[in-house]
Formats: C-alpha cells, structure tokens, sequence
C-alpha cells in the first residue's frame, strides 16, 4: 500500500526518467506538471507547462494548465 505521496514521488522520478531519455516528449512534461500540481509545487509545474509549450505550442492542454 503506496500513500498518495509515495505514489506521486514514483511517478515524479518515472517523469524524470523518460525526460532523461528524450526530452521532447510533451507528454511527460504535462503529466510531470499536472502532478507537481497534485504536490501544490506551483513553480515546477509551470515550468513543465512552459518546456511542454516550448515543444509544441498548438496543444490545448497546457494552455488550459496554465489558467
């Protein structure tokens, strides 16, 4: 049994992980961002959304994420 916490620091280092290995995939800065969201780490959140908009401009998403 993970606490949400637990669950949230795995995926954080999962996220990181896939960035290591290629730092264009939008959607992991997304869903990296989204979870720094659920940490209420704010700063880091925006500069995922920011590096995913970087990539790709044309998706709503991050658009959305940013308020």
């Amino acid at each position: 049994f993970h606490s949400k916490q637990g669950d949230y620091d795995k995926a954080l280092g999962d996220y990181n992980r896939a960035i290591e290995l290629d730092n264009t995939l939008v959607a992991v800065y997304v869903n990296r961002g989204a979870t720094y969201i659920y940490q209420s780490d704010y700063k880091s959140a925006l500069d995922d959304v920011n590096q995913a908009l970087e990539l790709d401009d044309s998706l709503a998403e991050p658009h959305s994420m940013r308020g």
